[in-house]
């Protein structure tokens, strides 16, 4: 399967996000040439964290055939997994905190980019501590 992921710099809250898609979609469907760009797949990210709308902007993004990944509270949990258990409430600024211990160069500001190097081979290690979160919660 030929994969091509397209990451579009941060545009706000969820319900931006999910517009910004939704014109990025209509672009897309109107260029499509080939059978094989029927199986593409249009997928919008964000966190929970306190925005408004979460909700209401999952749902739309669900009712026109946009694929939606959230995190909760924040998508820096997910990376923070990678490297120790977090078991205790926290708001995604202490998060944040955390995982700048382990990933150095994360910037707290800005772009907040996760340094996929040092995730690699610890996926497994994540996702038995994402799950045992799930269990707990």
């Amino acid at each position: 399967m030929l994969v091509r992921v397209k990451v579009l710099p941060a545009v706000g809250v969820p319900a931006t996000i999910v517009e910004e898609a939704l014109k990025i979609a209509s672009l897309f469907h109107r260029r499509r040439r080939d059978s094989y760009e029927d199986a593409d797949e249009i997928w919008v990210m964000f966190d929970c964290d306190n925005h408004p709308q979460v909700n209401e902007s999952i749902e739309r993004a669900l009712s026109k055939g946009l694929n939606v990944a959230y995190s909760n509270p924040c998508f820096e949990l997910w990376a923070l997994l990678h490297f120790r258990d977090h078991d205790a409430p926290a708001d995604r600024r202490q998060i944040q905190r955390s995982l700048k211990k382990h990933m150095p160069k994360y910037e707290m500001q800005g772009a907040k980019r996760i340094d996929y190097e040092l995730l690699k081979g610890r996926y497994d290690k994540a996702y038995e501590r994402a799950a045992r979160m799930e269990k707990i919660g």
